[in-house]
């Protein structure tokens, strides 16, 4: 199943592996990690170059206490929720996410994303 949301009501997996490392696993803590480690900004700036995600880019997400957590795809997350919320942006990278145009932002405040059921069948995808 796919629905249409916008990125900003997407919550980056706090339970993902990548972030094991981290002390806090608050929303923000998540940003801050990816924008450092992840190439993040790198990332928003090819999304904004390019306009919105490229072809075949859809971010997978399971429904879990009401909310989509994102299951594949916290890098594209992240990059999008920067591009249209600068006040997501963490201290000292604001410089690093480029401004982006209001056509871009139109093009990226609804996106397709895949639903699967559970974490197990996400689990099964993420190991094919």
């Amino acid at each position: 199943m796919s629905i249409t949301i916008s990125p900003l009501d997407l919550v980056l997996d706090t339970q993902n592996p990548r972030f094991v490392i981290l002390a806090r696993r608050e929303q923000a803590d998540i940003r801050k990690y990816l924008v450092t480690y992840e190439d993040v900004c790198q990332l928003a700036t090819a999304i904004n170059e390019y306009g919105s995600l490229l072809l075949g880019e859809r971010i997978v997400v399971l429904q879990e206490n009401g909310k989509y957590v994102v299951i594949e795809g916290n890098r594209r997350t992240c990059s999008l929720q920067l591009l249209l919320s600068r006040d997501l942006i963490p201290d000292g990278f604001a410089h690093r996410i480029p401004h982006t145009s209001p056509q871009i932002l139109k093009n990226c405040q609804s996106i397709e994303v895949d639903v699967l059921p559970d974490r197990n069948a996400a689990l099964e995808l993420m190991t094919k």
